[in-house]
């Protein structure tokens, strides 16, 4: 087996936006009330048209 072929789709699951939102969530778990991160939070709210 080529390793091209283990590879195959992942990029789109990783890439996607349910996957991505996971990992900022977790990521800024217990952090929100950390100044950088509540202003990150904000910026990519006004930015967004969130799908969820």
């Amino acid at each position: 087996m080529k390793h091209g072929a283990l590879f195959d789709g992942l990029f789109p699951q990783l890439t996607s936006f349910q996957n991505l939102y996971l990992a900022y969530s977790k990521a800024s778990r217990g952090k929100r009330g950390q100044p950088a991160v509540a202003a990150f939070e904000y910026r990519l709210e006004s930015q967004w048209d969130w799908p969820m």
